[in-house]
């Protein structure tokens, strides 16, 4: 009853944002104004012994990163996550970037099935939203990076 005053006094202050934020199955959540709601997040794991691999002239980290700051305007970066598949370990880089709509989404997975093939990786590991994704490689013709 006191969070349902407190609110109900916080909408009146304007401290509110009209619109909402959430997922799919979760309660939504209004937002103060000084916070907006870019977007859903995807995270990609990138051997780090494979990302600075050089093709052309660029490494797979410059095309990658290229890509990511032109199509989502930017990503975070977190260095040294281990993975263990099967019987190896590896560091791995982790990327994170934020999707607002579906638009870019299909683009996104056709890089990194261009990146996987570049690596020649089996797979990349993704986590988008709740679920969790192997992104095999893709041979593309056209030039995504």
């Amino acid at each position: 009853m006191e969070n349902k005053k407190r609110e109900n006094d916080l909408k009146k202050s304007g401290k509110f944002l009209s619109g909402v934020c959430g997922c799919q199955g979760r309660q939504k959540m209004k937002l103060p104004r000084h916070v907006e709601h870019i977007g859903r997040m995807a995270h990609i794991l990138i051997p780090i012994a494979k990302i600075d691999k050089e093709i052309n002239q660029t490494t797979v980290r410059q095309r990658l990163y290229n890509f990511l700051e032109s199509a989502f305007g930017g990503f975070t970066e977190d260095l040294l996550v281990w993975g263990l598949w099967g019987k190896e370990r590896e560091a791995h880089v982790r990327i994170t970037v934020s999707f607002k709509g579906k638009e870019n989404i299909f683009l996104f997975l056709r890089v990194l099935g261009k990146v996987c093939h570049e690596m020649r990786e089996k797979c990349l590991y993704l986590e988008m939203g709740e679920e969790s994704y192997l992104v095999k490689p893709i041979r593309s013709k056209k030039l995504l990076l």
